[in-house]
């Protein structure tokens, strides 16, 4: 999975930190804080179908940062189902699934330190 190269974007004084892949695992216990009362059992579900992932941080001026992850998952079903998961654990980043033109079974997850950069790169849907 390609990792959306976000330099050009930031602009000066960023870099990029090496890229990683966390895997089914990882993301089935990122994913625990949002099943609730339907434990590990509904993280690993909403992390089943997982196709690969990249993660990639990008450090900025001032201790500025971003943090993209590409996902790709089977089907746009299990994509579906860890984009809804991820909204609960990260409500404050942005989750981009489904955009038209776009591959309807990955799913992006993006953090930032500043608001403002958040919404200048991956500005909210309505």
């Amino acid at each position: 999975v390609a990792a959306p190269d976000e330099l050009a974007r930031l602009g000066a004084g960023w870099t990029e930190t090496p890229a990683d892949t966390l895997g089914e695992l990882t993301i089935s216990v990122w994913l625990e804080p949002s099943a609730g009362a339907q434990g590990a059992g509904a993280a690993a579900a909403a992390a089943a179908g997982w196709g690969g992932d990249r993660v990639t941080m990008y450090e900025g001026p001032n201790g500025v940062w971003l943090i993209v992850w590409s996902t790709a998952w089977d089907t746009p079903a299990d994509a579906a189902d860890f984009a809804a998961a991820a909204t609960g654990v990260a409500p404050a980043g942005r989750i981009v699934a489904g955009r038209p033109g776009e591959d309807a079974a990955a799913v992006l997850v993006v953090l930032a330190s500043d608001r403002a950069l958040l919404d200048r790169l991956y500005p909210p849907t309505r």
